[in-house]
């Protein structure tokens, strides 16, 4: 049975051209298949495969064609023109310490433990 209220198909039927098919490989093979608006940021694709798959979002790295997957970026551009990514789950742990080199992070928090080692011995020598 059709819901015709308000041109209900016209709308579903353009709703569902936004939509594409996305197939989500795993390193033993295929994991999942997916139905995703490719205009959404990545992030909406990891939010299914999370459900999917069972991967938690903060632990998944997505791959299309060698290149991860920004999670702000548009699911469309970023898969461009092909139907495939790779899911690589990573700790939590690995995955910060990665983005912390990425984004240069890094840096500050080795200034800020040596900082805090510095002030620990100045501390002690003074008696404090």
């Amino acid at each position: 049975r059709r819901h015709t209220q308000n041109n209900g198909p016209t709308k579903t039927m353009a709703l569902r051209a936004r939509r594409s098919r996305v197939t989500v490989l795993g390193l033993s093979g295929v994991l999942c298949t997916i139905s995703v608006d490719l205009s959404a940021p990545v992030r909406e694709a990891q939010k299914v495969i999370e459900k999917a798959a069972s991967i938690p979002v903060g632990e998944q790295r997505l791959l299309c064609n060698q290149q991860v997957l920004r999670s702000n970026d548009p699911l469309g551009e970023a898969l461009q023109g092909g139907s495939e990514v790779t899911v690589v789950r990573c700790d939590s742990k690995t995955i910060t310490v990665k983005l912390a080199l990425e984004t240069g992070n890094i840096v500050l928090e080795r200034a800020r433990r040596k900082a805090a080692e510095r002030l620990a011995k100045l501390r002690e020598v003074s008696g404090d």
